[in-house]
């Protein structure tokens, strides 16, 4: 059963996917432990202030981590 920190963490992704996956330069977002994890094509930091004004607009308090990945794609 998942607990309301674990739901609230996959609501703050569901979000936060919603309007950052149109971004250039973002290739995924996924939950690590009690963190969202922005996945970058390239290491950008203009990319990663918008991803972080982004989640400040939405209210998402929890913490936000970044990992290159390059683009990602679908199998």
């Amino acid at each position: 059963m998942a607990t309301a920190d674990s739901s609230n963490l996959a609501d703050a992704k569901r979000k936060l996917s919603g309007r950052l996956l149109d971004e250039t330069g973002v290739s995924g977002v996924g939950l690590r432990k009690d963190r969202l994890v922005v996945y970058l094509a390239v290491d950008d930091p203009a990319v990663r202030r918008r991803a972080e004004e982004v989640a400040r607009r939405l209210g998402l308090t929890a913490p936000l981590v970044f990992e290159v990945t390059g683009e990602l794609r679908k199998h």
